[in-house]
């Protein structure tokens, strides 16, 4: 569940399994493991919504399912919500949200956008739609638009350390270093072990050392 898909495929072998159940109602399934079974030839897609994934494996006791429920998630449509049945009532669309992360997870970030765009139009303080928002726009390298909506799921959750990251990513890519560093080291007070952060953290230092450099060309660093 803590997606070593090594160990998954270990189990698999040693017992035999033939069925992947990930349940998705309250947190989204675990990313590494649900990409790893959509990107398995043997393991097919036979179920997806905001509850789960369930993957079958391609045996011949599985055949006659595996026919009936394959599922192509290129040709996944987002439901649109209606907004007056609806109402003026708060509501939460988490379905919305558990398919976008699903959908992300499994490598259709485009498909997981609309979702999340779907889930904002019903909950405009959704943070969980907006930081997914984020991820997507800085992957595609949109920073400007990426940071836009990061700073919107901050405001509603301040405290997720991965919002935190997420909107240094775009700060450092914006031309903006001092800011992203701020942000980073907020993450690694917290998070003094992330990857991703200390990764991003070497990348500011290297810039401002080249900098450095590039102001004293001649070594006359004591001047």
């Amino acid at each position: 569940w803590e997606g070593d898909t090594e160990l998954f495929d270990r189990a698999v072998d040693r017992y035999q399994l033939t069925g992947a159940f990930l349940s998705s109602l309250y947190v989204p399934a675990p990313s590494q493991t649900i990409r790893h079974l959509y990107e398995r030839p043997d393991w097919i897609l036979v179920y997806f919504d905001y509850d789960a994934a369930i993957f079958l494996r391609d045996v011949p006791a599985n055949r006659g399912w595996i026919d009936r429920y394959r599922m192509d998630l290129g040709q996944w449509r987002t439901e649109e919500a209606n907004l007056v049945k609806i109402g003026t009532k708060n509501v939460i669309p988490y379905r919305y949200v558990s398919r976008a992360y699903g959908l992300f997870n499994m490598g259709f970030p485009e498909k997981a956008e609309r979702e999340a765009l779907e889930a904002i139009r019903i909950d405009p303080q959704n943070a969980k739609a907006y930081k997914l928002l984020g991820r997507i726009y800085n992957d595609r390298g949109e920073f400007a638009r990426g940071f836009e909506v990061l700073r919107k799921a901050k405001m509603f959750d301040s405290g997720d350390m991965k919002v935190r990251y997420q909107i240094a990513r775009a700060l450092y890519h914006l031309g903006e270093p001092e800011q992203a560093e701020i942000q980073c080291r907020l993450v690694l007070s917290r998070k003094p072990n992330d990857p991703e952060a200390r990764d991003l953290m070497a990348l500011i230092s290297s810039g401002k050392s080249e900098a450095f450099h590039q102001a004293f060309p001649r070594g006359d660093h004591g001047r």
